[in-house]
């Protein structure tokens, strides 16, 4: 059950960073929908996420410009995002992109990049194992103190009727 306990408490986290990443790029579709968004504008919202504030999210175009650091997205994957009008992710390297693809005011297709770390996506699990250990010690040791106090009390009878045997 440990080990039950403990892949359900690495898939909690791995969400719970994915979920994230995921808010702060939907967060930027309303910006991105208003015909005249600035890139100044969007730069803006982009800075007023965590991801995006972080340096870990960016935005391209319909005109080719990019707001935000995207240097480590996969021009192919923007590509089908763009093309294909679909939101995905891809695994790089222990990290997770996410690409959503987001129908501007002006009639074009943007594309949100985000970038989920791997120390997020295992952010908190070690601590949390090794706080199932302590559990799981600790229950062993009460578990032991518990069989010998059950089994002195079994065995005190057991005794006084030797030693009261043995005197008669």
């Amino acid at each position: 059950r440990s080990i039950m306990a403990a892949s359900i408490l690495a898939k909690v986290a791995r969400d719970r960073a994915i979920s994230a990443a995921e808010r702060d790029v939907a967060s930027l579709s309303p910006t991105l929908a208003v015909a005249g968004s600035t890139p100044e504008l969007i730069a803006t919202a982009l800075d007023s996420t965590a991801t995006g504030a972080d340096g870990r999210m960016a935005v391209w175009l319909p005109d080719g410009a990019v707001v935000g650091d995207g240097s480590d997205a996969d021009p192919e994957a923007l590509r089908l995002a763009r093309e294909q009008n679909r939101a995905f992710s891809t695994e790089v390297g222990g990290d997770l992109d996410l690409y959503s693809p987001v129908v501007t005011g002006a009639g074009g297709t943007s594309v949100v990049w985000a970038r989920v770390p791997e120390r997020l996506l295992d952010d908190g699990v070690t601590t949390a194992w090794l706080a199932l250990a302590g559990v799981a010690v600790v229950l062993v040791a009460a578990a032991v103190v518990i069989a010998d106090r059950l089994a002195r009390s079994v065995t005190r009878d057991a005794t006084e009727l030797s030693g009261t045997a043995r005197a008669l």
